[in-house]
C-alpha cells in the first residue's frame, strides 16, 4: 500500500495499514501528506505582503506569528467598491501554482492549502470587532464580504484538479478556550451553507476537505460533518471533551490531531507527550481508520519548547503507536 492510499483509507475508513502522519511544517521527519500553500501570505522582500492588499505588522522579537494587519482595508465600507475593483486578489494569477511543479511528491497524498480562509480573512479585511458588530447591524455587508472571500477561494479550488491535488485544506478558527467566538446560531446563519457549498464543490472535483479550527468548537462539529468535512483538525482537542469526541465521532469522521502545541508539546515531559499520543489514538482511531497524526518541527516554526527534544519525542511517540 503506497502512502497516498494509506491516507485515503484513513480518511474514508478503508482500513489503512497504519496511522499516516502529516508533518505540518519543518524538516524533522518524513510525511505521508505534502501540503502546498496556494495563497500568498508572506510575499515581497520583507515577507510581510499579502495578496489581499495589506501588510503584516509585527515586532522584531516575534518569530512565531504572522502578526496583525497593518491596515484594515475595509474599516470603512465606503472603500468597498474600490477594494473590489482595484485591490482584491486574482484567483487566476499565473504564478499561483508554480510551486506545485517543483514538488517531488512521489507516492504521497497531495494537499492544496488555502491556509487562512473564510471568516478569518474577512476579519483581516474588516477588523474583527467591526465584523462582529456588522453581523447584527449590517448583515448585507457581511454577505458581500463573504462573497468576495469564499468566491476567491472557490475559483482557486476549481483549478486544483488540473494539478493532481487529492485534498483541499482550509484554516478558519472559531473557538476560544471555553466558548466559540460567536453563537452557534449566528455561525449557522452566515457560514454553514457557505461551507456546505464550498465542500460540495471540493467533492464534485474528486478531492477531500481538510478543515482546521482552533479552540472550543464542540457545538458545531455535527454541523461541520453535515456540511461535508472529511478531515477535522482540532487545534486543541482536549478542551472539546475527549470522552464526548470519542463517543459521538469515533468511526464517523477522520481527525488529524497533534500533540497539543499550546501545552504538552511545548512544555510537557517525554512521558506526558507519549501519554497524550496514546490518548489521541484511543479517542479517534478505530480499526477501519479515522486518524492522521499531525506533527510539528517546533524549532523550525519559531516555537521554543522547554525541552529541546520535544520535537523528537512527538515524532517518536506517534511512530510507536502506529
Amino acid at each position: 500500500m503506497d502512502r497516498r492510499e494509506t491516507v485515503k483509507r484513513a480518511i474514508h475508513f478503508g482500513t489503512p495499514d497504519r496511522i499516516p502522519v502529516f508533518l505540518f511544517s519543518g524538516n524533522a521527519c518524513d510525511t505521508d501528506i505534502v501540503q502546498v500553500v496556494l495563497e500568498r501570505w508572506d510575499a515581497g522582500e520583507s515577507g510581510r505582503e499579502t495578496e489581499w492588499g495589506f501588510l503584516w505588522q509585527k515586532s522584531e522579537q516575534d518569530t512565531s506569528s504572522m502578526g496583525v494587519p497593518q491596515e484594515y482595508l475595509l474599516k470603512d465600507w465606503d472603500n468597498y467598491e474600490n477594494y473590489v475593483n482595484n485591490i482584491a486578489p486574482d484567483p487566476y494569477d499565473k504564478e499561483r501554482f508554480e510551486a506545485v511543479r517543483k514538488i517531488e511528491k512521489g507516492d504521497r497524498y497531495l494537499m492544496g492549502s488555502l491556509y487562512l480562509s473564510g471568516f478569518t480573512v474577512m476579519s483581516f479585511l474588516r477588523r474583527f470587532e467591526l465584523l462582529m458588530i456588522d453581523m447584527y447591524d449590517m448583515p448585507e455587508r457581511v454577505e458581500q464580504l463573504a462573497d468576495i472571500v469564499f468566491g476567491f477561494e472557490n475559483e482557486i479550488i476549481r483549478q486544483m484538479p488540473e494539478y493532481g491535488f487529492d485534498g483541499v485544506s482550509l484554516f478558519d478558527d472559531w473557538g476560544m478556550q471555553q466558548s466559540m467566538m460567536i453563537s452557534p446560531e449566528l455561525w449557522r446563519k452566515y457560514f454553514k451553507k457557505r461551507y456546505a457549498d464550498q465542500f460540495a464543490l471540493v467533492h464534485s472535483l474528486g478531492m477531500d476537505v481538510f478543515f482546521h479550527t482552533c479552540g472550543y468548537v464542540a457545538p458545531i462539529i455535527e454541523d461541520l460533518i453535515e456540511a461535508g468535512v472529511d478531515i477535522l483538525n482540532l487545534g486543541q482537542a482536549d478542551i472539546n471533551d475527549m470522552n464526548m469526541l470519542k463517543e459521538k465521532y469515533n468511526g464517523r469522521l477522520c481527525f488529524c490531531q497533534p500533540i497539543n502545541y499550546q501545552t504538552t508539546g511545548i512544555s510537557g515531559t517525554k512521558e506526558e507527550i507519549y501519554a497524550e499520543a496514546r490518548e489521541i489514538k484511543e479517542t479517534f482511531a478505530c480499526k477501519k481508520g479515522g486518524l492522521i497524526a499531525e506533527l510539528f518541527d517546533y524549532e523550525e516554526m519559531g516555537w521554543q519548547p522547554e525541552n529541546p527534544r520535544n520535537t523528537e519525542y512527538q515524532i517518536r511517540a506517534f511512530e510507536e503507536i502506529r
